[in-house]
């Protein structure tokens, strides 16, 4: 069986992209048509952190982003005009996004396996990671202070619930 090449079509390359609410279609001329496909667009870099400020259109409308700061456009005709500095001060003014977890303390290797195990940071507290398994740590711990050993044990303690679990669902069936 020959495989056939496919042939490279001239409109390949073009890119489908979603008109955003409050502009009229019938108001939208060829200048903004490419300004729109050519999102995300870097505007520039923020004057105290230089990381880039790339502005985007999204399901919830226009808006600017740089680092985990997001600010929204709320005048949907900002987006063919807004400059570099009226994003560093809306970008500013914006609350910070939904924070990733952060490592607090890298543990070392465990001792069976040699992957890591770290103390984190997360949104209900801190926690141990060990490959996919996360170890709730309890309040009265210090995560600074953990040792592997205590961690070992949260792991331990986890897979013990898990397993446990587990068990209980096929029970029920």
């Amino acid at each position: 069986m020959k495989k056939k090449k496919k042939k490279i079509q001239e409109n390949d390359h073009l890119k489908n992209v979603s008109i955003p609410k409050g502009i009229e279609i019938d108001n939208v001329d060829l200048k903004q048509a490419k300004f729109l496909c050519s999102l995300p667009k870097i505007l520039g870099k923020h004057p105290d952190t230089g990381n880039d400020i790339t502005l985007n259109s999204g399901r919830f409308g226009p808006y600017l982003k740089c680092e985990n700061k997001s600010a929204r456009l709320e005048n949907v005709e900002e987006l063919f005009t807004i400059g570099i500095n009226r994003a560093v001060t809306m970008i500013a003014e914006a609350k910070p996004g939904r924070i990733s977890s952060s490592m607090i303390k890298n543990l070392g290797e465990h001792p069976e396996d040699k992957k890591p195990v770290r103390v984190m940071k997360g949104q209900f507290g801190p926690y141990i990671k060990y490959k996919s398994l996360n170890a709730t740590i309890p309040e009265e711990k210090d995560p600074a202070e953990l040792i592997m050993e205590d961690a070992l044990i949260l792991i331990e303690k986890r897979r013990e619930y898990d397993r446990n679990k587990k068990g209980k669902k096929k029970k029920k069936k």
